[in-house]
């Protein structure tokens, strides 16, 4: 669609450009810009009703989600949340990525790993929640956006792939740690970093899809 612009004769700097569901409003002086009573260099901003239908998330819900991450006011009437504007370079990749996030009891079945391997490779930073737990716009729910631990499983699709006959004492990950390979979460994050050579099953998927040769880690650590 064509852009509008509207300018007032009174007010030379001042330009409104509508281009649905986004609108800029900017007040220039000099290199900055007064946008919504706030000193920027640009914003592109979308309201409230057009956020809820780019992230196709419900008005009630998605003010009380936008409340959760900080973005509303928490004692915002629904007038008040109704008549807001966002910056829609920041609102709307962080909603789309709260509404398909993948919450700590389920992030095990998609990577792949068990239960028990999940708060070692939280701990380690290995994967992140969305929100910092203690910090602005945390939720009560420790959730992990898709995107994030989409790419940890495509770096585990990199790996070569493993064959029955070849050479080395291969086992899964998990089975390498228990027999000398050390720590769940070091030795991934070794593999992840390329210091320990890992090979991928092809019939398994994620995590449970990496095996490594016991034998060559234990050496590796020995000589470290």
């Amino acid at each position: 669609m064509t852009a509008t612009h509207i300018e007032k004769k009174a007010y030379q700097s001042v330009k409104i450009v509508m281009v649905e569901p986004f609108f800029r409003l900017t007040l220039s002086i000099g290199k900055v810009q007064l946008v919504l009573g706030r000193w920027v260099q640009s914003v592109a901003g979308v309201t409230f009703h057009s956020l809820s239908a780019i992230v196709g998330i419900a008005r009630p819900r998605l003010s009380r989600l936008l409340k959760k991450l900080g973005e509303i006011p928490a004692g915002a009437s629904e007038i008040e949340s109704g008549n807001m504007v966002f910056e829609a370079e920041k609102t709307v990749p962080l909603v789309r990525a709260v509404k398909t996030a993948v919450s700590l009891h389920d992030v095990a079945e998609y990577i792949g790993a068990s239960k028990r391997q999940v708060e070692p490779l939280y701990r380690k930073g290995i994967i992140r929640p969305l929100f910092p737990r203690n910090g602005r716009g945390s939720v009560r729910q420790v959730v992990f956006a898709q995107e994030h631990l989409d790419s940890l499983l495509q770096r585990i699709s990199e790996l070569p792939e493993f064959r029955e006959r070849v050479a080395g004492e291969f086992h899964p990950i998990s089975y390498a740690c228990q027999r000398g390979a050390g720590h769940f979460e070091e030795a991934l994050s070794g593999i992840l970093e390329n210091r320990i050579p890992a090979l991928r099953h092809t019939g398994k998927i994620g995590i449970g899809a990496i095996y490594v040769d016991v034998h060559s880690v234990v050496l590796m650590k020995k000589s470290a």
